[in-house]
């Protein structure tokens, strides 16, 4: 069964998705996941819906309508939403840039603010976000292609997960697949606040 997208520890994604409120729920909400995770046939037009009722600038706009015409957002697509964010940040007299980094799901690209560390230049860079790639970011993350991409990255793990969870104690079935043991995992950590995170120490940064 295919699984919600869980984000280990919170990130501005999640904080910012938990800000703007979700669209549809998980079938098994954890305290500071991305809600806004939904079938191939609804993700891309919820996330347009979202960005448009929330006043996301108009290059977003129109990347989301091109993506939920073909169900895909691109790396490149992802990557000009992240620079146009720098860009306003720049407009904006804060310094800002894009990082990559590889995450389960792919590369991922990220607009980060790297000067003026200030409640004013947070809250700048957060609304270029916003304005910019927030939405596209995290369709990016959430579409079909990222999400196989995570299934095929925890299942190549499972054993480490698996070592993980009986090095502590717990028992798993011989069968488990990796999704069934990082669910396991997931719930583990969140039971014990993170004193046991196999999750992280198989090196999965979501699930």
């Amino acid at each position: 069964m295919k699984k919600q997208a869980r984000v280990v520890g919170i990130s501005m994604l999640a904080v910012l998705g938990i800000a703007m409120g979700a669209l549809s729920a998980s079938a098994n909400p954890v305290p500071g996941e991305s809600n806004l995770v939904g079938s191939r046939s609804t993700l891309f037009a919820d996330a347009l819906a979202e960005a448009r009722s929330s006043g996301a600038g108009q290059w977003q706009i129109l990347a989301l309508e091109a993506a939920a015409e073909t169900d895909e957002v691109t790396i490149d697509t992802a990557r000009e939403g992240a620079l146009r964010a720098v860009a306003c940040m720049v407009d904006a007299g804060f310094g800002g840039e894009v990082i990559e980094s590889q995450t389960a799901r792919g590369i991922l690209p990220e607009a980060i603010l790297n000067t003026n560390n200030t409640a004013e230049g947070f809250a700048k860079a957060d609304a270029c976000r916003f304005s910019e790639d927030f939405w596209i970011s995290k369709v990016f993350q959430l579409q079909p292609t990222a999400q196989a991409a995570l299934e095929q990255f925890v299942e190549e793990r499972s054993e480490l997960l698996r070592a993980c969870l009986e090095s502590h104690g717990y028992v798993t079935e011989p069968g488990a697949t990796g999704a069934e043991l990082a669910d396991k995992a997931a719930q583990i950590a969140f039971e014990t606040c993170n004193r046991v995170n196999c999750l992280s120490e198989a090196g999965i940064d979501v699930w």
